[in-house]
């Protein structure tokens, strides 16, 4: 690449801008570009790094003269301020209200009773993350199980999952439904009996769980099955299993990643706004500490992060095996209140359950919890 002095590369400014707007950081997209270019036999030279950093550093630039590195940037916003009408912010506010309404009436009981007096299930997007090996697909199971036991089975669940197969996300609610440990069942180490009940409960179970896995790796794959479900009135809840495993485009091989991220990202928003039924998102985060990483939500999410801004709630689940517990976090939480606040529970057999009142843990979590009312 490299542009002269005091210039800007239009493609390059465009680039930057997005994924600031995505709200990576300054260090991500010097590496994402630098790899992007590098693709193309190209590379970036200082000033393109210093215009990187004055995207960063300066607000409103558009594909004028570069402005020095350091110097505060003073040029036009990309779009003009349209003032709506009083009657349309009364339509928006009656809107709001509707939707917030809507969200209290048909909340939902998340994973375990444990959880109702801290947050359940809204209309909009939720957004559930982990490190790798946090336990991920444990909480999904047990998501989908709970979510069957509290609505009586009678909306149907889909799963949009390219992480585990139909069979795989089936067996373990399955297990979950008969007390059996599905890490037995997966390894047949189980007896023959209770893994014919595994099998058989697995096969009914398919008339109240939708799992698709078919191009559900690719951007127009998710769309579609979405789009489907809208027209689905027997549909009460959407999962996907997860984000970062969408990674192409099918009618345009040459898009990259970070691009798919950025159209799904816009497209979950838009379907997070005018949605009717709670749509689950399982996320990968990155670790804490990593060069170039935050230690919120919003900075550890490897997608198109303003999509964190559209969910109704942020939770973060961290696995501890050699206690067998999770503790999760609320990061965000728009509609009931609880956001900063954790719950710790213990799994048996991969189901969550409470602690008794006695138990060590317990105390710790009432003494957190009058510590944060304070």
């Amino acid at each position: 690449m490299g542009a002269p002095a005091g210039q800007w590369h239009p493609q390059l400014y465009k680039a930057v801008h997005d994924l600031k707007e995505n709200h990576y950081s300054q260090e991500e997209a010097e590496a994402m570009l630098v790899k992007a270019t590098e693709s193309y036999k190209g590379y970036l030279d200082e000033h393109d790094i210093a215009t990187i950093r004055d995207v960063y550093l300066n607000r409103g630039s558009k594909y004028g003269p570069r402005i020095p590195y350091g110097r505060q940037c003073s040029a036009t916003p990309f779009l003009e301020s349209i003032i709506p009408t009083e009657n349309e912010r009364l339509e928006e506010l009656d809107e709001d209200r509707k939707r917030r309404e809507q969200a209290f009436s048909n909340r939902v009981s998340l994973i375990s009773h444990e959880f109702d007096q801290y947050l359940m299930l809204a209309i909009g997007l939720t957004m559930i993350g982990a490190q790798t090996g946090g336990g991920k697909s444990t909480v999904l199971a047990n998501l989908v199980f709970h979510y069957l036991g509290s609505t009586k089975g009678k909306k149907k669940v889909l799963v949009l999952s390219n992480e585990e197969t139909l069979e795989a996300v089936l067996s373990r609610v399955a297990c979950l439904a008969l007390n059996l440990n599905w890490n037995d069942y997966h390894n047949r180490t189980m007896d023959q009996e209770s893994y014919d009940k595994v099998v058989d409960t697995t096969r009914k179970l398919n008339s109240k769980i939708t799992v698709l896995t078919r191009e559900m790796d690719s951007l127009e794959g998710v769309k579609s099955a979405l789009e489907t479900a809208k027209g689905m009135s027997d549909i009460g809840i959407v999962l996907l299993d997860y984000l970062q495993t969408v990674h192409k485009s099918v009618s345009d091989g040459k898009k990259k990643q970070f691009e798919v991220s950025k159209d799904l990202g816009q497209y979950f928003r838009d379907f997070g706004r005018n949605a009717t039924i709670p749509v689950v998102l399982f996320t990968q985060l990155k670790p804490e500490g990593e060069e170039g990483v935050g230690k919120d939500f919003t900075s550890r999410v490897g997608f198109d992060k303003t999509i964190c801004q559209h969910a109704v709630a942020l939770l973060e689940v961290k696995a501890n095996r050699e206690q067998k517990t999770s503790r999760f976090h609320i990061h965000k939480d728009r509609y009931f209140g609880s956001t900063g606040k954790s719950l710790v529970l213990s799994y048996e057999k991969g189901r969550f359950v409470p602690f008794p009142p006695d138990h060590p843990i317990k105390k710790a979590m009432s003494l957190e919890h009058e510590v944060y009312k304070k």
